[in-house]
Parts: structure tokens; sequence; C-alpha cells
């Protein structure tokens, strides 16, 4: 039981702090970069594939990790809390 509730924190602190990219940017001590400073000083400073791919690298994984607990445990469960 504890381990859904814990893959369910991590996912939404995850999606919350790409969701925080400006507080992250005035809060983040200058020898710490985030993933999406990285990405928005990427973007900012070059025009360059690396940002998309990262992107698309983590839409995929996001993906996967759906598909793996749909299958594993069954989304209705997680997302709608319904009993099998």
């Amino acid at each position: 039981m504890i381990r859904t509730g814990v893959a369910g924190g991590w996912v939404l602190s995850f999606i919350q702090s790409f969701d925080e990219l400006t507080m992250t940017i005035f809060v983040a001590t200058p020898g710490t970069t985030t993933l999406p400073v990285a990405m928005y000083n990427q973007i900012a400073q070059t025009i360059d594939p690396l940002v998309a791919s990262v992107s698309a690298v983590l839409i995929v994984g996001t993906v996967l990790l759906m598909v793996l607990l749909d299958r594993m445990v069954g989304l209705d469960r997680i997302l709608i809390g319904e009993a099998r």
C-alpha cells in the first residue's frame, strides 16, 4: 500500500519542480543546477536540439512509467482508488 503512495508523491514532486522554474532560479545556490534551469539556460544561449531530446526522453519515460503502473497495479486503482 505504501509503494503507490510513495510513487505518487515522487511523481507529484517531480512535476511541481518543473512547474516552479522561476522559483528554482531565484532560490537555488550558484553551485546547484536543476534540470529545468539547465534547460532554460540552454534555450536562452543556443538553438540546439538537446532540449528537445531531453524533453522527448522525459515524455517517453513518463509514458513508460504509466504503462508499467497500469500493468502492475492498474491505473484505475491509482488514479480513482477503485478496488479490483
